[in-house]
């Protein structure tokens, strides 16, 4: 996957399980009110996105996870895909995982009194929100 990956979960819930998607393009704010903390935060996600990790920013609902999210997009200057989910998703809900198998059987009796029986079994994958944008 090409670009940051930026999650910010609210409580219990992240962003890892999507529902809706939307692609911004975002530009620095003067009004964004950057305290030492936040910079020190700030600092520490450019860091971690420059080596190439992502960054989750966790808490409780309305503590500025998102604004800050978009904040560190802004000062990248990167787009911005929002996603919105809950508790129940996990990240096979992002970028697909193995949804089912396909099992194969074969009986060879070419000779009566021989019998050969060769089984397979492989693992399907489904690719999802993330690996299917374009």
């Amino acid at each position: 996957m090409d670009g940051d990956n930026l999650d910010f979960g609210g409580g219990v819930a992240s962003a890892e399980g999507a529902r809706a998607t939307s692609s911004v393009s975002l530009a620095a704010s003067d009004s964004f009110v950057l305290t030492p903390e936040v910079r020190r935060i700030t600092d520490r996600a450019l860091c971690y996105l420059g080596a190439g990790y992502p960054v989750h920013f966790s808490g409780p609902a309305g503590t500025g996870k998102t604004t800050l999210a978009l904040h560190v997009a802004a000062v990248r200057g990167r787009p911005v895909t929002l996603m919105h989910g809950d508790d129940e998703c996990g990240s096979s809900d992002l970028v697909g995982g193995d949804y089912g198998y396909r099992k194969s059987k074969l009986v060879d009796n070419f000779i009566h009194s021989v019998v050969k029986t060769e089984e397979s079994m492989s693992t399907l994958w489904a690719d999802n929100r993330l690996t299917l944008m374009p």
